[in-house]
């Protein structure tokens, strides 16, 4: 019973951590969120980044930001990219990838109880 929960939920947990790396990589090379990733300092930063982009990911939404922000239009272009990415981020992981979730407990709740 717990067996086959865990064998549905495996495949798109995994998805879910792979996609969380791919967005915390993106804000590690677009250089966002500087101060939350200090909260990691004991951390490589990229888990750091890993671990901000995985908060997002499960509910705890912090806003990304950009210390560096000027006039030009690079700092412009970084800017609405990090933005960009991070609504893509709250889109796939917080919604999709966790009603997925829910709905295969759900399921294997419905099978078990049968």
């Amino acid at each position: 019973m717990v067996v086959s929960a865990f064998k549905s939920v495996v495949p798109i947990s995994a998805i879910f951590i792979l996609f969380t790396a791919f967005f915390g990589f993106q804000l590690f090379i677009l250089n966002s969120n500087e101060a939350e990733v200090e909260e990691y300092s004991q951390l490589p930063i990229t888990l750091g980044y890993f671990f901000i982009s995985w908060g997002n990911g499960i509910g705890n939404i912090v806003n990304p930001s950009y210390k560096k922000f000027g006039d030009t239009g690079l700092d412009m272009a970084i800017l609405i990219t990090i933005y960009v990415i991070w609504f893509f981020n709250q889109a796939v992981n917080l919604i999709i990838f966790l009603n997925f979730v829910i709905a295969v407990i759900s399921d294997v709740y419905e099978t078990v109880m049968d």
